[in-house]
Parts: C-alpha cells; structure tokens; sequence
C-alpha cells in the first residue's frame, strides 16, 4: 500500500510501562468522529498544541486519557516513529515511560485499558504503526 505524507499531523505516542509487572498499557479508543482508529488498542497518543514541547505534550496527553500524573512517570526512552492511518502516514515523537501505578481512570476518548505482557502483545494493537517491529524493538530497549 503507498501512504500520503500528513504535513499538518504533529503529536506524540505514548508508552507507558508498569516497573511491577513488567505490562504495557494499551488503551482501547472509542468510537467517536475526532478519533484516529476507532475500536483499537493503541497507546496514549495525540496532537501537539501549537507552540507546546512534544514532553509537554506527552505528560498533557498522558493526564488527560489515564490521570496519571508527571510524577508518576519515568522517562526511559524518547525517539520518533512513523505513524499511519488509512491512506496517510505522519511522524511522532515516541516516549517509554515507566510507572509503579497499575490503575487509571480513562476519559471520553476511550472506553477501556488492558495491561499486557511485552511477549503477548497482538500485532492488532499496533495497527497505527507501520514498522511493527521497531515498536516492539524500542519497547525492549527501554524496559527489559
């Protein structure tokens, strides 16, 4: 399949890693107009405000969509991805952090979370990347 590049897209993909259990939180977003890739799990992403650092960015989205705060999180990695959705393809700034914290508390954007094990995680819920297996590589790097 050939991708459109997205020049306005600007934002940032989120993983978050539980340091206890060594799972990764996946987020399944709601079926809702505003919503890139509705039904899927996917993790804590979106769009940069104008004039925001892409950190800033991360810690907003990540408070906003699981209510865990700044300093519950740890910064173990930060780089870029690709990201798509249907016929087009942008790039993200991609953060790894890592959290003790085992319970969120979601917003209108999603309607359930699971934690899952690095070994079990289905291609499925890396649908919004096109390089599945620089995910799973960078989430390697960072965590185990």
């Amino acid at each position: 399949m050939e991708y459109v590049l997205k020049k306005n897209m600007d934002g940032i993909t989120a993983i978050i890693i539980n340091k206890k259990s060594n799972k990764i939180l996946f987020l399944k977003r709601r079926f809702l107009p505003f919503i890139v890739n509705p039904g899927v799990f996917s993790f804590v992403s979106g769009k940069r405000k104008y004039g925001e650092r892409y950190i800033n960015t991360a810690y907003r989205e990540i408070y906003e969509e699981t209510k865990l705060p700044k300093n519950e999180l740890e910064l173990i990695y930060d780089g870029k991805i690709f990201v798509y959705y249907k016929k087009y393809f942008w790039t993200n700034k991609i953060y790894v952090f890592a959290t003790n914290k085992n319970y969120i508390k979601l917003n209108i954007e999603n309607s359930d979370y699971k934690w899952v094990y690095y070994k079990k995680i289905p291609d499925e819920y890396l649908k919004m990347f096109i390089d599945k297996k620089m995910i799973r590589s960078i989430i390697k790097k960072a965590a185990f």
